[in-house]
């Protein structure tokens, strides 16, 4: 069992359904597991749920709303698993998000951050074996002109267990 911190972002329902019409195509081994997402801390083992709970809490206590706006797509090498995935990035909030996922990795996440991978806001549409697969959907997302504003109000803390993810505690953001 690992618990992971994520923001459901808030978007227009239209393109909550372009997202999730990649991801049934690209990711289909996430994407009846968990919704579109930034994940802000990876799965952490070895952490009582209340002493995680108490530290999220600690840390977006004076965060206000993250707006934000994906621009861009990208194709990234999973090293963990050997296989491709396309992130949908922002612009506008990358900076803010990164804020607040290393705040989060302070405290009793302190060893748990995985230093030698940079951290990159993103909503993850695709994940495949196929290199040219992912670069081929990077191309045509970015050719599209993608633009989606959004909004992050919360984090919610989640356990994931035998491919199954079930959530802990919704925590609104503060303001």
């Amino acid at each position: 069992m690992s618990l992971l911190v994520v923001a459901y972002p808030e978007i227009e329902q239209r393109n909550y359904d372009w997202i999730e019409s990649l991801r049934v195509k690209y990711d289909q081994a996430n994407y009846n597991i968990v919704r579109p997402h930034f994940t802000l801390v990876f799965p952490a083992e070895g952490i009582a749920e209340n002493d995680l709970i108490d530290h999220v809490e600690a840390c977006v206590r004076t965060v206000p709303p993250i707006p934000f706006v994906l621009r861009s797509a990208s194709t990234i090498y999973d090293q963990f698993e050997d296989r491709w995935l396309v992130f949908l990035i922002p612009d506008e909030g990358n900076g803010r998000l990164s804020k607040l996922h290393d705040n989060l990795y302070t405290g009793i996440l302190a060893d748990k951050w995985l230093m030698k991978i940079p951290y990159i806001p993103h909503v993850t549409v695709a994940m495949l074996e196929d290199c040219q697969e992912c670069k081929n959907l990077t191309a045509e997302v970015n050719r599209e002109g993608l633009e989606i504003a959004g909004l992050i109000t919360a984090v919610e803390i989640v356990r994931y267990a035998e491919g199954r993810i079930e959530s802990i505690r919704r925590i609104g953001l503060a303001g």
